[in-house]
């Protein structure tokens, strides 16, 4: 997972590299067309996120428009297209998400069909209303989820600090010479110990909640749909139990750089939430991860995902930094 960043040098609107609907096999192809009911007559690909699984709104001639998405089920992320048909299926009426309509596997492919929108992924830098009208979006996602409904909450099987414990201990592998240093401020090299101290402290300070989580809040998960700033959360797939300030921070990280983040998040509901030092424990656990991911060379799949996660990594510790000195 990771967050997005302002002040981006990545157009967040073309950082996929995804099948044309005319490059797909044939027999898949087919296999859409005769699901949908009506033959396609056009196909406008999505070229944001991070993977190369096919993404396009497909309008057919009885005047439909559906947003497909689609991957070999033998791939990497036939898992996780599963994990987000299933979550998205059970999503209570009042999260503010794209509806979701079927999956199925055909012709070799899991594919996910949802109701076509007409919005696009927030501006960067982030405009003031955009980031806002966000957090609005952000704040119905935790009311609606902070008691799941069963077939939701059944199908959960991971929660946010088990996943700190195993996923966030990357100060603590440079500290104990596992992975190198990355480039990083001269203040975080010489506060190593303190960032070590500050991820280990985030298992404990998540545990047990009982709310579920996005987990994957970021910019380009988001869909700005009218002049109004009304949004939708999209990409589903990593949904866990969590405490609900954790994607509010993570939505938030993409924004750092703004004077009124810390305000703006002390202004969010789910800021009530938040434990003494919650918020530095994640931005080191964030920063850590992201920065030691992303020195990774950059995958033909997925060309933009080292450069987005250090971006993202150094906004994290940026923003850190200003709370440290504060």
């Amino acid at each position: 997972m990771g967050t997005g960043t302002g002040n981006s040098l990545l157009d967040y609107e073309r950082t996929a590299q995804r099948p044309e609907w005319e490059h797909l096999p044939e027999q898949l192809r087919a296999a859409i067309t005769d699901r949908l009911g009506s033959p396609v007559t056009s196909a406008v690909s999505r070229t944001s996120g991070f993977s190369d699984g096919f993404a396009s709104v497909l309008t057919t001639a009885d005047c439909g428009s559906y947003f497909i998405k689609a991957t070999s089920a033998t791939s990497s992320a036939a898992q996780l297209y599963q994990a987000e048909a299933q979550f998205a299926a059970a999503l209570p009426v009042a999260v503010p998400a794209p509806k979701f309509l079927w999956s199925a596997e055909l012709a070799g492919h899991v594919v996910l069909c949802f109701v076509a929108v007409v919005g696009r992924i927030p501006q960067l830098p982030w405009s003031a209303d955009e980031l806002r009208a966000a957090l609005r979006a952000q704040t119905a996602v935790a009311a609606s989820l902070a008691d799941p409904p069963a077939r939701l909450a059944d199908l959960v099987t991971t929660s946010f600090s088990q996943t700190a414990r195993d996923r966030y201990a990357n100060w603590a592998a440079i500290a104990a010479g596992q992975v190198p240093m990355p480039d990083v401020p001269s203040w975080a090299s010489e506060q190593l110990g303190l960032l070590v101290g500050l991820e280990a402290r985030l298992p404990g300070l998540t545990v047990g909640a009982t709310s579920l989580i996005h987990y994957d809040i970021r910019a380009d998960n988001l869909l700005v749909l009218n002049r109004y700033n009304w949004t939708l959360v999209t990409d589903w797939a990593w949904v866990m139990r969590g405490p609900s300030w954790v994607d509010t921070v993570a939505l938030l990280i993409g924004a750092s750089d703004r004077p009124d983040v810390d305000q703006l998040l002390a202004e969010h509901p789910t800021a009530a939430g938040i434990p003494a030092q919650g918020v530095e424990a994640m931005l080191a656990a964030y920063a850590g991860y992201l920065l030691v991911h992303g020195r990774a060379e950059p995958n033909p799949a997925s060309p933009h995902l080292a450069a987005h996660r250090r971006q993202s990594g150094l906004a994290a510790l940026g923003w850190l930094q200003r709370r440290l000195e504060h």
